[in-house]
């Protein structure tokens, strides 16, 4: 019906002083259409953007969605404490 109901974005950089990137970023998909593949569509969206710009490899990181993108074929590589939060950094290739 032309209503938004998810978003993501690609940063070069997303957790200040690591000199990874880029990063898939603030994937946000509203409650009530969540488990509608909405946020596996989101996340697909940005990993093809990415990979037509010629990104090979990505990351992202996350508190408490690790399942979620570990079903997309996302790999933990790391874990940390940021901002207050414990979060896992993950990352894919994309070629």
């Amino acid at each position: 019906a032309g209503v938004p109901v998810g978003s993501a974005g690609l940063l070069a950089h997303d957790i200040e002083g690591d000199p990874r990137g880029p990063w898939l970023a603030s994937v946000y998909v509203v409650p009530e259409r969540r488990g509608e593949g909405f946020g596996k569509a989101v996340v697909g969206a940005i990993e093809a953007s990415a990979a037509r710009a010629g990104i090979e490899l990505l990351y992202l990181f996350t508190p408490d969605k690790m399942g979620f993108y570990a079903s997309l074929g996302w790999t933990a590589i790391e874990s940390l404490d940021h901002r207050g939060e414990h979060i896992t950094v993950m990352t894919k290739r994309l070629r």
